[in-house]
Parts: C-alpha cells; structure tokens; sequence
C-alpha cells in the first residue's frame, strides 16, 4: 500500500475518496492498488527488474570477491586449498560433511533458545516488512526526566533510527529534570549519538502548561512518535506499526501502542489469556543462581516456583496496599507492600485455577481503575510479558481487528507511545486542558475533529509504572528488562551499566 503524507490536501482528499486495501474483500483491495498509474511499468514488469538487478549485482559482487581474493597471498593459498585433488576430495568431503552438521545443530538450537518477538505470533513471516515513506520525516520524542529507565529505552532508540535501519529520522529529548545525574546522563549519550538532540524548555515554563511544551517540541509538517521516560520494552515493529496506521487512516487523531501495564488494557490482556498466576516471593531467596536472580536474569523459566508461607499448604492472596492516597508509598513489610527490597514474583505454574488469588483478579476496563493504582497488577503484567517474551508467544496480545486495530471510542487512553502529526497538534492550540494532556488527547480533541483514536494492538510497549505504583521500582523488574535490553537489544558496545550494589535491593528505588 502506497504511503501519502496526509498533510497534503490533495492527497488527503484523494485518500479520502479512494478505498484504502483495509476493508472490502481482496478483489476490491487488488483493485485499488495505488501503485498502477503512478508508474509506468507493471508490476509485472517491475519484478522483472529487480530479477535482473538483483542477478547481475550478484553476478557482480562475486566477481570482486574473486579478485580480492586472488590479489591477496591468503587467498591464492586458499583457492588452491578448494581446486582439490582427487586424492585429497574424501577428506575435504567429511570436512565439509562435519562443518555443515555442526552449523545446522547451531541453527537449530538458535531457533529454540532464542524469544523471537515482533510482527507476529512467532517469527515475523517472511516478506512481512514496511517501507519508510521518504516523504515523511519521522521524530522521536521524549519527555525526559528519569535515567535509570531511559537507559533501558535508549537501545530500543537506537535501534529504530533511520541510520542503524529503522524508521526515526531523530530522537528529541525534551528535558523535564533538574536533577544533575540525570541531566549529566542525558548530555553524555545525546553526545554520542548524532541523530540525538536535547531540546530545554523557555525558561519559566510550567512542564504542565502543556501548550507551551508542545508549541516547543514539534515542527510543522512532520510526524512524531512520543515515547515516555519509563517505556522499558517496545515489539520490534512498534514504531513502523503505530506510523503506518497513522499514515494510512488519515480518520485517525492519534494511534497508540498496546500497552502492558496500561489503565485499561489489562483487563483485555487478562481476558485474553496474557496475564500468568504470580505472586510476590515473601522472603528473600537464601542461594538463588545466577539465571532467575540478579544482573543477568529475565527468563520466567529459571524461577522457581510459587510456595506458600513456611507451615502452610494454602495459597494466600496478597493483599491490597493500604495508603493514604493514591501518591503514598508502602514501605517495605507493609500490609500489601514490597515484602522486601528487589524482590521477586514467582510463577504459580497452574492451568489458569489460581489466577482468582492474583492481583489481576481486580482489574477493570476504566482509566482510574486498580491497574492504575495497583502496583502489584503492574508486577503481575510485567512478569507475564517477559514470561510470553521468552515463549515467543505475543498472539494473546493481538486483540484487535484484522488489521489489528482497536477503536477506543472517545474513552480516555494512555499515551505512553503513540504517532500523531505535528500539524494536527499544532492547528488546535491552546489546549483546553483541565486535567492532563491524556485525556485531551485521546478524548476532546477526537471528539471536536471528529477522529479516532486507535490502538494498534500488534505494537506492543511494556510501560514501568504510573505514579501510584513506585512500589514497582523495590521489584527486580528494572534488573529483568535491563537484562534483556542487554542481552537482545542494546548491542556489545552499548551495554547498559549494572549497578553495583544491585543484589543490596535499593539500587532501582525511584527517587
């Protein structure tokens, strides 16, 4: 499907006038596919082509392979090692034979060791792939504040900048902090990465006077992506996804991803069947090893199982925190609190029958509700991710339509990452916001303009916490995603730093 900037007019009209390929049967999408007549050739034709291009590129690069080869003394030696005698042809053969056996071990482990996440339930299918429009320029933005989970989204920005192959042409960071480790933190990466830029509000400005950080962060004519600080897993099609729905639905206001740890989505996620029985480990382990405790551990399969309380063979549900207010801390032992710092939740490994002892069990489909306050909801989420994470298996997540498509229908939703044109922003200031920007965001603004706002269920995010939840930051949750980031994601070069005193349990505890 052809890619329009929708801020052209006529375009956009065009757009509006012509079926899209998204709905009707497939007759009716092959007919309108936007290709035939922009170009001269068929399609035909054009596969033609690239055969040829591609055959003689091939033809091409063997060629100088070959004469760099026979311009170095190591490789006439090695040519004359290939052309055999046939004296020596069984031994190369069971060389060869013995290479080629050991390879396929490899791949063959590979392909079971190693979580494949993205597009689709298990491996994105083959040719399943986007196209960045070269029209549209493409930003990320941050409202930073807090380097201890930026550092954690920092590989998975990277990993999505135009020049390491992704779709961000560059990353904005807004700074929201005054805090100098965090400030001194965010100078040191922007200057290592060219495509990284910091951008410091006027001075005086209010981070909740959200027309003026808005005003200052975008440019007309571009699309942004904003990401927030506590984003600490993206599926690897996230930006591409949530970008493409947009571009293609020009009914769209906004498109956010399919956030695990979100206000309203766990109550889908949990009937979906993504969320696992887990409870919080109640006292310290005495021995852990080193694969489901501590700096290197993610995998759900190296915890041990859930047991009850020394002395008893009933499961008990954990209780609720009792606070004061939703932005109250429990402390450690509280009722309902950490049961210590940098603690644990173990899988109850059960068939579905123990999950009415978990904390998901109170979840609901509203923007206030428990999964919003609950920090132990957030825990249970976030250690049923990692769990689907290493199975390979996000298909529970994929709830939408058959292009994965979730109409919030002008109820409030989370905007932790979402896509949306500078224009659309722009066009409509000042905001009337009376509360936050998220539910003039994915509320008023729909409403006035008469758009939607979409979740695009195949892009899925895991968001850390929300306010109310900091308990969060006295798990070990912060340890298992870095652990990933570094084993996955972030590359050898750039490895996100453990902290040293990580196993003293209040290293990740938000300040």
């Amino acid at each position: 499907m052809s890619l329009h900037h929708p801020l052209s007019n006529g375009l956009r009209e065009q757009r509006a006038m012509q079926p899209t390929g998204f709905d009707g049967d497939d007759n009716e999408a092959e007919e309108a596919y936007p290709l035939d007549g922009l170009f001269p050739w068929t399609r035909k034709e054009q596969l033609y082509s690239i055969a040829r291009e591609s055959r003689n590129y091939l033809l091409s690069s063997l060629q100088r392979g070959h004469n760099f080869l026979r311009s170095r003394a190591w490789g006439r030696k090695l040519e004359d090692y290939i052309l055999v005698k046939p004296q020596h042809m069984p031994g190369r053969i069971g060389i060869f034979v013995g290479l080629t056996v050991v390879a396929l071990l490899w791949l063959i482990h590979i392909m079971h060791a190693v979580p494949h996440v993205g597009n689709s339930t298990k491996l994105p299918l083959l040719g399943t792939h986007f196209t960045k429009p070269e029209e549209v320029k493409i930003y990320g933005i941050v409202f930073y504040g807090r380097h201890a989970t930026v550092e954690i989204l920092d590989c998975y920005l990277r990993r999505n900048l135009v020049s390491n192959g992704g779709w961000l042409d560059a990353v904005h960071f807004i700074i929201n902090t005054d805090d100098e480790a965090d400030l001194a933190w965010i100078d040191n990466v922007v200057g290592q990465v060219r495509d990284y830029k910091k951008i410091e509000m006027d001075e005086g400005t209010d981070p909740r006077d959200y027309e003026k950080v808005w005003r200052q962060a975008v440019q007309p004519g571009h699309l942004y992506v904003k990401f927030d600080d506590d984003l600490v897993w993206m599926s690897d099609t996230a930006v591409e996804e949530t970008t493409t729905t947009l571009i293609n639905h020009p009914e769209a206001f906004l498109v956010l991803a399919n956030l695990v740890n979100s206000a309203a989505l766990g109550w889908v996620h949990h009937h979906q069947g993504a969320i696992h029985a887990y409870l919080p480990q109640l006292e310290p382990p005495l021995q852990p090893d080193s694969d489901s405790y501590g700096p290197k551990a993610w995998r759900a399969s190296a915890l041990p199982s859930y047991q009850p309380a020394e002395g008893s063979d009933e499961i008990i549900p954990f209780p609720d925190t009792e606070k004061d207010f939703p932005g109250a801390r429990a402390e450690i032992g509280d009722i309902g609190g950490p049961p210590y710092a940098n603690h644990r939740w173990l899988p109850l490994r059960d068939d579905g029958t123990l999950l009415p002892l978990t904390p998901i069990w109170r979840t609901e489909y509203a923007p206030n509700s428990a999964d919003w306050r609950g920090w132990q909801l957030g825990a249970q989420q976030h250690y049923s991710l990692l769990q689907n994470i290493e199975s390979g298996d996000l298909s529970a997540y994929h709830f939408g339509d058959k292009d994965g498509l979730w109409n919030m229908r002008y109820m409030h939703a989370n905007i932790n990452l979402m896509a949306v044109w500078a224009d659309d922003i722009l066009d409509n200031l000042p905001f009337d916001v009376e509360e936050d920007d998220e539910a003039h965001f994915s509320i008023h603004l729909p409403k006035k303009l008469k758009r939607q706002t979409y979740i695009q269920t195949k892009a899925i995010a895991s968001h850390f916490s929300f306010g109310p939840q900091r308990e969060l930051y006295d798990t070990d949750l912060l340890s298992r995603y870095r652990a990933y980031a570094n084993e996955k994601v972030c590359g050898k070069r750039n490895q996100i730093p453990v902290p040293k005193d990580l196993d003293g349990g209040r290293t990740d505890r938000a300040k």
